[in-house]
């Protein structure tokens, strides 16, 4: 019998209110090692803000997200980025003087 693995990322019941504006609404995400997701969605759905959540940008309203298993709602973002979670803009910045796999680092 194979076991399920445990979530290496767990966002549990995520809500983010900007003054009134829910821009995520009881969001629960779990991603197991090896798990690919993919959020689509329009301009204004909250797929910058489900990701910046993550990374300690922006802090929810309610709910609590862990990381191999520790509680990393309230770390601050330049802590989380110390426990191998980051978000690469969309705005392209590559560094000619490294190599592909440098710039990806």
């Amino acid at each position: 019998m194979n076991a399920i693995p445990a979530p290496i990322l767990l966002m549990e019941n995520i809500s983010v209110d900007f003054d009134g504006f829910f821009a995520l609404t009881n969001i629960t995400l779990s991603l197991t090692p090896g798990d690919l997701r993919i959020v689509i969605g329009p301009n204004g759905a909250g797929k910058s803000t489900l990701c910046d959540t993550i990374i300690g940008r922006v802090r929810p309203t309610a709910g609590k997200i862990t990381f191999k298993d520790k509680l990393i709602t309230d770390i601050p973002e330049q802590e989380i980025v110390h426990l191998g979670i980051c978000r690469k803009s969309q705005t392209p910045g590559v560094l000619p003087t490294l190599t592909v796999f440098e710039n990806l680092l």
